[in-house]
């Protein structure tokens, strides 16, 4: 393989003379990481992690064997736990509880239970 430095707007000799970053050719996205890339998000939890919301926050169970039907609603931005941000429906049924952000981008959460339907507004 070969490897060359380019620049924005300059010819080079890889795109067979044309310009870094015009139509059609673009930016080539081949790199090569260095460096260690920072974390921008962690978070532990033994099902899936939901992001959504407005402002940003996310939803996950944890990771601890006695909370796996609750599910934490925190602030993207800070980890903060939303006002009644956990959520646990007490359910003891074949079917678990279902809960994600409302697919309009607002501050709304939908969980789901057997027998259920909570809305929650996040603040």
């Amino acid at each position: 393989y070969l490897t060359e430095e380019l620049t924005l707007g300059k010819q080079s000799s890889l795109l067979g003379g044309k310009k870094v970053g015009e139509f059609p050719c673009g930016i080539p996205v081949n790199i090569q990481v260095t460096d260690s890339i920072p974390v921008l998000f962690e978070v532990t939890s033994n099902n899936g992690v939901q992001v959504g919301g407005n402002p940003w926050h996310y939803i996950y169970s944890p990771a601890i064997k006695q909370q796996r039907e609750t599910h934490h609603i925190c602030s993207l931005k800070d980890s903060t736990l939303a006002t009644n941000g956990i959520q646990n429906l007490n359910c003891y049924s074949l079917e678990s509880d279902v809960i994600f952000f409302h697919p309009t981008n607002s501050s709304s959460v939908v969980h789901i239970g057997p027998t259920i339907i909570n809305f929650l507004k996040i603040v």
